[in-house]
């Protein structure tokens, strides 16, 4: 067995030297890959056989393996010689049609005759199809192609880009603006002369034939950079030969080559659609060149100025100098009110009519849910046609008020308060005072006679009373009249027509003794013959006829007249004294004479009787006066028309002086107060009351207690004695136990007098109609509302009557002692704490309620006698921003109001008040509201201003806003409606509407001057407390200061924020001006405090000093801005046509249909910006020319620039940096390229490469499976696995070296030790065989 395993053995040694002979033999073949041979043992063992014990059997050749690596890359300068460094094969085809591939690192390639690229066996390289830039177009084997060489040479390309990179000196002179150039001999540019420019440079380009041509590009400096337009500016001209080539236009772009697009305001985005959704690139638009966009203004407010208003005869002249003051008169208008004696109530209705030039207009209206609301829709209607007068609807009535002095039409007023009952009108009722001549006393009687009625009162106790009793019984006699004592007097007594319809009331007469003497009237009469038979006799008195029938005789008959005279009512006595004479004397002891009596009938039945009448002297008793008022009336005339200023009678009306709609707001109206003005005076005048019209004016907080709400009135005469005191009577309060609501009713019952009062809109104005009708009845006390109460105060010593109240209330009472009558205090009076169920008052209506107050104080005046109402007229100064009170008697000479220091709510601090001059009006202190903005948000406007031009002689009205949103219209109203008067003071009207200038605004809205504090000092992300050592701010606002003083509480950040903005927009100026609309934010991020002005503009101004705990000590003043806005200029063509970019691109003079929000704008042609860095800011991209025509059969040649790789403007000589086009004539192949990746390129004598692939490379899983088949070429297999096919440098291929080949991977001193080990085997195994063949032949030796 021995010799058997050494022959394996020497097999394997001669395996291994026929391996190594092949290394050593191909170390000179390119590509060519090593193999080692791979051994095993021989071992066999049989199942029974001990393993330990066994003798191997010797060696076999099991694989001979290719080595794959790197061989040595030796380079030549055959440019297709190819060596792949790293990983891959290349790909083969043995024919063009094979469908079998091979793959080598044998990189030796040469062209066939077919200008084919194949390797030394004619098999043909493959490769990837490619683009002009080398991209690979398509992957996979059936894609792959054979490398050909290009058979033609190379094409001329004309050139159509050329690169500049240049610096232009900044320091080089700016030729248009050099002192040679004038008006008569500008600047123009000639490329022949060069003082016309700065530098040139010069290129060679190709037309499409290959033949050059001269391209001179020409700079010149054209402006340096200044603060209102930070650029650098040279243009450009190109010229090839003489002709110029005109620079397209192209779209300005930012650094990032972002395209700018600009709007009508000249705000460049480079992103339209985020701001308009409608955007379209592609639409076409106007054309806007940048360097034409160079003039800007500010955005300009809404503003209205009216025409010139000093014309003769209607308008007014301020003067030159603004020193002629005009008079504004404040005239009163007609005002009718229509009071109803009853509701309306379900099923009933209401008619106003009246008639004008012969047309009867009504206005109906049924019932709809209470009466207050059916008088709203009638006063709707009548207001919707009336223009001389409008209706408003005031506690229940219906009150019709005159624009101007036209006196306005009576009204007939129809209607039911209910189906079935009639609606009457109680209005001004007559009254007459009756005087008598002297008090009555101890004996004496008074009497008094009305309508034939005769009362008569025995003095009682003193005149007073006795004169109160009078009155008792004439009420109780009387039903279309009232009586009433007149307060503290003996002597008087009213009469009082119950209606107040215009039927003159009948006339009473007066009788009785002072003191219990006096004589009667006595008139006798004698009939001119006896009545007989047949006959009759009448006496008529006063309008009352007495007839007797004769009766026995004619004593018989006279005695029968005497006692049907003396039956009846008339205030005389008859007596008779034979059968033709009877006496008539006067019941009343009065020296007025008696009425005379007249006779009729007949003495037998056909002849008429006759009388004679003997008068005696008058009688003698009490004589009295009847102080007759004027007629009444259905209709409560209020105020008459009075003192309204004719056309060109020098003075103006201030009642609806002017209106104003601001930024789309409701209209507004305004008056003037009457005074003398100048110009600018009236101007600020406006503008205070229209700032205060349109939100300036916030409301005013009644405060809850009635102390708070008490406003003290003294009154003096011109000496400096008290005056007006109050009666001191006795008072009753009525704390009623609910409000009233929807549904109820209240009674008020005095004797046999009960008043009803159905709830009418709210608890307050149903007692205010119930005190109404109350005191309308009652004379001998006075009623009115204070809060939720009703206070009666007598009117006299007397004491108050019982009252019972009843209905869906009760009351309970509280009374004061009864007054002597003596004693006086000042008067007072409580301004109720609410208005239509809120504690806010507008101004106007806490003057009118007030005013109201100071109309219902009872007190006794210089004549001693009680009377109500105060005569004071209570007003508002809008500039202090204080109560007046102006005196309307010139009884009274010095007034004084005030209030407890504590109170703050009318500013009338008593310890500051004092009365003011002898017949001045006394002004108060300045009033602080405490409410919100009345005004409803959406009508708030802040910053309206107007202003007088002495120079113009107009008045402007400015919308304080900014911006195309910005617009004001002015008007003067005329009747209902707000505009179409006219006013030849302010210009405005349609005389003056072809000088009546009414603009928009422009532009963009202005800002507001914002603060943010800095954070917040301590930590306020949650509750935290504000002390009094840090609750101070100032502030000032629109040049307005104030101090802030917020309440020492525990806040939020956003209810501190709160606290600052309530009060911040509490600050007023003593000019009026008051702080409005300002708002105060919390940001909970950076805990912080930002403070923002109402106003906008460059006026519009916000300081805070405050505590560092809220971040306020280290603001500074800021102020709001007024955007200025560019005066877009649209490109024109010579002959001034507007220029667009259609659709295409093209340059037009064609409008489009529509133009879009956002247009791109453009750079100048040929233009180059710099910024003042010396970086090109335009054009960002290469600019095109115009077609050049070389006129040699050539195409037409575009070109087109590009600066902005290299172009800079620095303080360095001129110099080129860059230069190069893309153009170039015909050329022949001149070469290959072969890039790392496997790009082949053939390369022109003219300088030009084309791609024609990308070889193809192969890898695979495991290339030791690959077999070879000769020539260092190889085959996949199963083994192998498929080839992978990729690009060279790519993941798992190596790079291509172009020029080079891959030497064998054989390392010759490594198989010449190989070899020398495999000699040593086969050596050592032939010995084996031949020391084992020793052995045998011994062995047979020995057993032969």
């Amino acid at each position: 067995m021995s010799f058997y395993t050494s022959l394996t053995g020497l097999n394997a040694a001669q395996a291994q030297l026929g391996i190594t002979s092949n290394n050593v033999s191909n170390v000179g073949t390119v590509g060519f890959k090593k193999s080692r041979a791979e051994f095993g043992d021989i071992f066999a063992t049989s199942p029974l056989e001990n393993a330990s014990s066994a003798i191997g059997q010797g060696v076999l050749l099991k694989k001979v393996n290719q080595q794959f690596s790197q061989g040595n890359i030796e380079f030549s300068t055959n440019s297709l010689d190819l060596a792949i460094s790293g990983q891959g094969f290349f790909a083969l085809k043995p024919s063009q049609t094979s469908n079998q591939t091979v793959y080598t690192r044998a990189g030796s390639f040469s062209v066939n005759n077919d200008r084919y690229v194949v390797d030394s066996s004619g098999q043909y390289l493959q490769t990837f199809p490619v683009n002009d830039d080398g991209s690979v177009i398509a992957t996979g084997l059936g894609s792959a192609k054979s490398l050909q060489l290009p058979s033609t040479a190379g094409l001329p390309q004309p050139s159509s880009q050329i690169e500049l990179g240049l610096n232009l000196p900044a320091g080089a002179l700016i030729l248009p603006e050099g002192a040679t150039y004038t008006t008569d001999n500008p600047y123009a540019f000639d490329r022949n002369d060069s003082d016309t420019f700065n530098k040139s440079t010069s290129i060679t380009v190709f037309d499409s034939l290959g033949n050059p041509h001269i391209a001179t590009v020409y700079y010149i400096k054209t402006s340096s950079a200044t603060e209102v337009n930070p650029t650098n500016k040279w243009d450009t001209k190109i010229f090839i030969g003489d002709r110029e080539l005109i620079p397209s236009i192209i779209a300005a772009k930012n650094d990032k080559s972002e395209t700018q697009y600009m709007n009508k305001f000249g705000q460049i985005s480079t992103n339209p659609a985020a701001v308009d959704p409608t955007f379209n690139a592609a639409a076409a638009h106007p054309l806007y060149f940048n360097d034409d966009q160079q003039t800007t203004v500010p955005s300009s407010p809404g503003q209205a100025t009216g025409g010139y208003m000093t014309r003769a005869t209607v308008g007014h002249d301020f003067g030159s100098t603004d020193s002629n003051k005009v008079t504004i008169v404040k005239p009163t208008a007609e005002v009718d009110t229509y009071a109803f004696t009853a509701d309306i109530v379900a099923t009933g209705s209401v008619s106003f009519a009246h008639t004008t030039n012969s047309v009867v207009t009504t206005y109906s209206q049924d019932f709809i849910t209470s009466h207050n609301a059916t008088l709203d829709a009638l006063v709707a209607k009548i207001n919707k046609d009336e223009t001389d007068f409008k209706a408003t609807r005031e506690d229940g009535k219906v009150v019709l008020t005159a624009y101007n002095g036209t006196a306005i039409p009576p009204q007939t007023v129809t209607g039911f308060t209910q189906s079935g009952s009639a609606l009457a009108l109680s209005g001004v009722k007559e009254v007459d005072t009756v005087t008598y001549g002297a008090s009555v006393a101890s004996g004496g009687t008074l009497k008094y006679n009305y309508g034939g009625n005769t009362y008569s009162k025995a003095f009682d106790t003193n005149a007073a009373t006795t004169i109160a009793g009078l009155v008792t019984l004439i009420n109780a006699g009387e039903s279309t009249v009232t009586a009433a004592a007149v307060s503290g007097s003996g002597t008087s007594f009213t009469i009082t027509k119950v209606d107040g319809s215009d039927t003159q009331m009948t006339k009473g007469t007066v009788g009785g003794t002072a003191s219990g003497t006096g004589a009667a009237e006595v008139d006798t009469v004698t009939l001119g013959a006896a009545v007989a038979s047949g006959g009759s006799v009448s006496y008529t008195y006063a309008g009352t006829t007495y007839t007797k029938a004769f009766d026995t005789d004619a004593a018989t008959t006279v005695t029968g007249l005497v006692s049907l005279i003396n039956a009846g009512t008339d205030p005389i006595t008859a007596a008779a004294v034979s059968g033709t004479v009877f006496t008539i004397t006067s019941d009343l002891k009065s020296s007025t004479q008696m009425t005379k009596g007249t006779i009729g009938g007949t003495s037998n039945g056909s002849t008429a009787l006759t009388i004679t009448t003997v008068d005696t002297t008058a009688g003698v008793g009490l004589t009295a006066t009847t102080a007759d008022t004027t007629v009444g009336s259905l209709i409560i005339p209020t105020a008459d028309s009075a003192g309204w200023p004719t056309e060109g009678g020098g003075t103006f009306s201030g009642s609806n002086f002017v209106t104003v709609s601001v930024d789309g707001s409701n209209t507004q109206t305004i008056d003037i107060a009457a005074g003398t003005y100048t110009g600018t005076e009236l101007a600020t005048l406006m503008t205070l009351n229209l700032n205060a019209k349109f939100g300036d004016e916030k409301s005013y907080k009644m405060p809850i207690t009635t102390a708070d709400r008490t406003i003290t009135l003294e009154l003096q005469d011109s000496l400096g004695n008290d005056i007006n005191k109050a009666m001191g009577p006795e008072v009753d309060t009525f704390t009623f136990n609910q409000a009233l609501v929807v549904g109820n009713n209240v009674t008020f019952t005095v004797g046999s007098n009960t008043y009803t009062q159905a709830f009418d809109s709210n608890n307050a104005k149903t007692l205010d109609a119930l005190a109404v009708k109350i005191n309308a009845g009652e004379a001998a006390f006075d009623i009115k509302r204070v809060d939720d109460k009703l206070v009666m105060a007598a009117r006299s010593s007397t004491a108050l009557p019982s009252i019972t109240i009843g209905g869906s209330v009760t009351a309970t009472k509280a009374d004061t002692a009864l007054s002597t009558g003596t004693e006086t205090t000042d008067l007072t009076i409580v301004v109720d704490r609410y208005q239509e169920n809120t504690t806010n008052f507008t101004r106007e209506q806490l003057v009118a309620h007030v005013q109201a107050k100071v109309d219902a104080v009872t007190y006794i005046g210089t004549d001693s006698v009680a009377h109500t109402g105060l005569p004071l007229t209570v007003g508002y100064d809008l500039k202090t921003r204080a109560l007046t009170f102006t005196p309307t008697d010139a009884t009274y000479g010095s007034i004084k109001a005030s209030s407890p220091s504590t109170v703050s709510a009318f500013g009338l601090d008593s310890a500051t008040a004092t009365f003011s001059a002898v017949g001045d009006a006394f002004n108060g202190g300045q009033i602080v509201p405490t409410g919100t903005v009345s005004l409803d948000a959406k009508q708030q406007r802040t910053g309206l201003v107007v202003t007088y031009s002495k120079d113009a002689h107009k008045f402007s009205f400015s919308s304080g806003t900014t911006g195309e949103a910005s617009k004001i219209s002015v008007g003067i109203p005329v009747g209902t409606a707000a505009t179409g008067g006219t006013s030849h003071l302010l210009g405005i009207g349609s005389t003056y509407a072809t000088e009546l200038k009414n603009t928009a605004g422009t532009g963009l809205a202005s800002t507001a001057g914002i603060v943010t504090g800095s954070k917040a000092g301590v930590d306020i992300t949650g509750t935290f407390s504000v002390t009094s050592n840090d609750n101070s701010i100032s502030v000032t606002i629109d040049g307005v200061d104030g101090t802030v003083v917020v309440p020492p509480a525990a806040y939020t950040g956003h209810t501190f924020a709160t606290a600052i903005q309530d009060r911040i927009n509490l600050i007023q100026h003593l000019d009026g001006r008051q702080v409005n609309d300002v708002s105060v934010a919390f940001d909970q991020t950076s805990q912080s405090f930002t403070v923002t002005s109402g106003t906008v503009g460059a006026n519009s101004t916000v300081n805070i000093n405050g505590h560092s705990n809220w971040g306020f000590d280290t603001t500074t003043q800021t102020r709001g801005v007024i955007p200025a806005v560019t005066v877009v200029t649209q490109a024109t063509d010579a002959e001034g046509n507007l220029l667009y970019i259609d659709q295409a691109g093209k340059q037009t003079t064609a409008k489009p249909a529509t133009s879009p929000e956002w247009t791109p704008i453009y750079l100048d042609k040929g233009e180059l910006t710099f910024d003042t860095f010396g970086k090109l800011i335009s054009p960002k991209e290469g600019v095109a020319y115009s077609p050049f025509d070389p006129a040699n059969g050539s195409d037409l040649l575009t070109l087109g620039v590009d600066y902005g790789k290299f172009s800079t403007q620095f303080s360095a000589p001129f110099s080129v940096l860059s230069l190069s086009q893309d153009g170039f004539p015909s050329g022949q192949l001149d070469g290959l390229d072969i890039d790392s990746g496997g790009v082949v390129r053939a390369n022109y004598t003219n300088g030009t490469q084309v791609a024609l692939g990308k070889l193809m490379m192969a890898n695979f899983a495991n290339p030791n499976g690959l077999k070879q088949v000769g020539n260092a070429n190889f085959k996949s297999t199963t083994n192998s696995g498929a080839a992978d096919l990729g690009e060279a440098g790519s993941d798992g291929f190596g790079a291509i070296q172009g020029g080079a080949l891959e030497r064998a991977n054989v390392d010759l001193t490594e198989e010449l030790v190989a070899l020398i080990t495999a000699q040593r085997n086969f050596q050592a195994n032939a010995k084996a065989i031949e020391t084992s063949s020793s052995l045998t032949q011994t062995i047979i030796n020995i057993r032969g």
